[in-house]
This record gives structure tokens, sequence and C-alpha cells, in this order.
């Protein structure tokens, strides 16, 4: 009797152990490249990105403040994540040329937490005359 009761006891240890699996979630150093982009260039948002243990994000792409493109990934990732968005020639034609900003949104959806990088600037041009 004594054994069974401490064999629930370990085993409840256990399975407290395994189910209190810390979360390390991060976005950090957001770039757009290229920074000036005309048409033919492809745009793309790097960051460093951190989501230990493996989970499923939503990532939503913003430019200008609007929602540009969606994108669920899963895993467990730690260093660089680029994450291209279009050519600058779609870009353009939806967001027009000069100065933009964009943002970059992770929701894990286990903890359901949610990390907003602060906008930089990047900026669409017009071809130049050939």
């Amino acid at each position: 009797m004594n054994r069974l009761v401490l064999a629930a006891a370990v085993g409840t240890l256990l399975g407290s152990a395994a189910c209190s699996d810390s979360l390390t979630f991060q976005i950090a150093a957001l770039e757009v490249t290229p920074s000036s982009a005309q048409a033919g260039d492809s745009v793309a948002f790097e960051f460093i990105l951190t989501v230990i243990p493996s989970r499923t994000v939503d990532l939503t792409a913003f430019i200008d403040g609007e929602i540009h493109k969606t994108q669920t990934i899963t895993g467990a990732f730690n260093g660089p994540f680029t994450w291209t968005l279009d050519d600058a020639a779609d870009l353009i034609d939806r967001y027009g040329t000069g100065l933009h900003t964009g943002q970059v949104r992770a929701v894990d959806r286990e903890s359901n937490r949610s990390i907003l990088t602060s906008a930089v600037s990047f900026e669409l041009v017009a071809a130049a005359p050939s």
C-alpha cells in the first residue's frame, strides 16, 4: 500500500515537471530588406525569432498599420527568420511610392501571448526610367 502511494506521488511530480515547460517567446531586430526597394526587388521582413519550446505561432505583417500578410508556423525557433512579403512592384501598386512602416505581430496559439515589434521605416521607389 505504501509503495502504491509513493508511486502515485512520484507520477504526480513527474507530470507537473513536464507540464511546467517555460516558454521563451521573443521577436527582436526587425529590418526590412532592401530598405529602399523598386520593382523587381523581393521585399522581406527579417528579424530574430525565439520560440522555445516548439509551438504554433501566427505571424502578421503590417505595412502602414494595415495587415499585409499572415502566416502560421510551427516549431521551435532561435535565430534569424526571413519572411518574404512580395515583389516591390506589388507593394507599390498597393501602398504607393515613398516612405512606409513595417511591423510584425506574433501570437503563440497555446498561451495566447502576443508580441508586436516596433515600427521600422522603408522606402518604395519608382523604377528609374530606362
